[in-house]
């Protein structure tokens, strides 16, 4: 007995696979985005710095759609210090941005792997 198949079913089912995929794709980015927020802030504890300055990342970063199953997590800040904006005057002397994305990124990769595993 031949095999045979509906193109019609294969196409259906690898548009839900690749709808699931894009949803779980956001997720993880959002969840980074959150991720490496609370990495920047802890790094910025103890730190002389204005609530305008920590809430500056809360503001501006956000996560940019790209195409489906591909996001960008952008982590900047909108704040200000004596007329300079917040990477010029701070990123330069601590590191807390960089840093703190960095602190972050194992984790975004883990939760990455673990939807991509878990979509087939």
């Amino acid at each position: 007995m031949a095999w045979s198949s509906s193109g019609k079913v294969v196409i259906a089912s690898l548009q839900k696979q690749k709808e699931a995929m894009d949803r779980g794709v956001d997720l993880v980015a959002n969840q980074g985005l959150v991720m490496g927020l609370n990495e920047i802030h802890a790094r910025m504890e103890g730190h002389n710095v204005s609530e305008n300055m920590n809430e500056g990342f809360d503001r501006a970063s956000h996560v940019e759609k790209v195409a489906p199953c591909h996001c960008r997590i952008i982590f900047e800040s909108d704040a200000e210090s004596n007329g300079f904006k917040y990477p010029t005057v701070v990123e330069a002397r601590f590191g807390m941005m960089s840093g703190g994305v960095h602190a972050a990124l194992p984790q975004i990769a883990a939760n990455l792997k673990e939807k991509i595993e878990n979509a087939k």
